[in-house]
């Protein structure tokens, strides 16, 4: 049976790939379900504090964010991150609703810690101080920062990239550095990045996955913050791009497609506008249109070129190289059609980026823009017109009739006959009297 087991195993993962994915699936998430429910029930043991993942309880911890003590190992910030999002899932998932406020106050308190609320007074994100931080980790282990350079220590020089959240307290540290002797085990952290005999990698070493963890756990906390108002707006929000291709996605080789672009801007006195559409190689352009939809005249010169030769094809407004004349007002719509033949060469062909941007005055940074960079793949299929040889049709011969003659006098006929194909006719007689 234990041999049997592995067995039967690998043949569901070889011959029943999506039903194994599936079972997997369901078994994934009614395990998840099970954890929650299960650590979700109040629990104590002789550590820092609640021996579960879930839920805030009061008095549990000094500083409000309480990890088993199993949990300060090599990379415990990773831990008490992935601790924080795991109350969020619940409420994510929906469970025990009557908790949800508990689940969010546990993640935030656990944020809190990262952020300053520990033992330490320590915020655990590297060299914050530009962003507010008044005690932020000064130095951790990295070959970029090492010891005795000017990225060393963010007090006494450079020091090191903002924003990387450190290790954190490991109990189980084996350095030398004597600070971290019988420390508390939500203490045994110092900011160091010595190397040996100290091996600092065991309390300060960053790793992707600990900050992919702390980000996950903040993106929960933090909303898109409005830009200045002594910026200008980017993205979508002042431009639009959309490209609309007729068809249903094939095409014969030789014909034509249509394409549409429209553009639409909501603020004022856009220059330079200019919009960037990628044509594969395999179309080429016979015409195009361009139209203000609210009916503003502009003159095909102040519009500019079209390069009908370059991929990517440009359309550009105003001049691109003073960026003065013909503002485009806000709420203007620019609808852009052209046709485009399909080369010969049948294949798949890849529409890529439809890009836009634009000036609101003569200062760079004020550049606005927007992008449709979903690819639209256009299929040119085999030509259904097949070509053969023509039909060959018989001659038509005129009607002789019937002829008289006297015994021993010649007789003349004339024999006519027409041929629809306009081939050569050869006359020839046979079986005369």
């Amino acid at each position: 049976m234990g041999l049997f087991i592995p067995i039967l195993s690998q043949i569901i993962r070889k011959k029943y790939r999506l039903f194994y994915y599936f079972l997997y699936l369901f078994a994934s998430c009614f395990h998840k379900y099970l954890q929650i429910i299960t650590f979700g029930r109040p629990g104590k043991t002789s550590g820092t504090g609640n021996s579960n993942y879930y839920r805030f309880f009061e008095n549990s911890a000094l500083y409000r964010a309480d990890m088993d003590t199993s949990s300060f190992h090599w990379g415990s910030n990773m831990a008490r991150a992935d601790a924080g999002t795991l109350n969020m899932h619940a409420i994510d998932y929906g469970i025990n609703p009557a908790h949800r406020d508990s689940y969010n106050q546990r993640a935030l308190e656990i944020l809190h810690w990262f952020h300053g609320v520990n033992p330490m007074g320590k915020m655990m994100l590297s060299n914050m101080y530009d962003y507010g931080a008044e005690n932020s980790v000064n130095e951790f282990f990295h070959t970029w920062f090492t010891e005795d350079s000017e990225w060393d220590n963010a007090l006494t020089g450079k020091g090191p990239a903002p924003g990387y959240i450190a290790g954190g307290p490991n109990a189980s540290y084996s350095g030398s550095y004597a600070p971290m002797a019988g420390q508390p085990v939500e203490k045994a952290f110092f900011d160091i990045n010595d190397i040996w005999p100290e091996k600092s990698w065991e309390i300060t070493e960053n790793g992707i996955y600990y900050q992919a963890s702390y980000i996950r756990m903040l993106a929960y906390f933090v909303e898109q913050a409005p830009p200045p108002d002594d910026e200008p707006v980017q993205g979508s929000d002042v431009l639009n791009a959309q490209r609309v291709i007729a068809g249903t996605g094939s095409i014969e080789a030789g014909q034509d497609l249509n394409v549409q672009l429209r553009i639409s801007t909501d603020v004022d006195d856009i220059r330079g506008l200019t919009i960037v559409d990628e044509i594969p190689q395999g179309f080429v352009i016979q015409s195009a249109t361009v139209d203000f939809a609210d009916g503003i005249d502009y003159s095909p010169g102040n519009i500019g070129d079209i390069y009908e030769g370059s991929y990517p094809v440009k359309w550009r407004f105003a001049t691109p190289t003073t960026l003065d004349g013909n503002p485009v007002p806000a709420e203007t719509e620019i609808v852009i059609d052209y046709v485009l033949t399909a080369s010969e060469q049948t294949g798949t062909y890849v529409f890529n980026n439809l890009s836009v941007f634009g000036f609101t005055d003569l200062d760079d940074d004020s550049k606005l823009d927007a992008t449709e960079n979903t690819p639209f793949t256009y299929d040119i299929g085999t030509p259904s017109v097949t070509v053969t040889e023509p039909d060959n049709h018989a001659p038509v011969l005129d009607t002789i009739g019937n002829q008289a003659a006297q015994v021993g006098q010649p007789i003349q006929i004339t024999i006519q006959a027409t041929d629809e194909d306009e081939d050569t006719l050869t006359f020839s007689a046979s079986g005369t009297p």
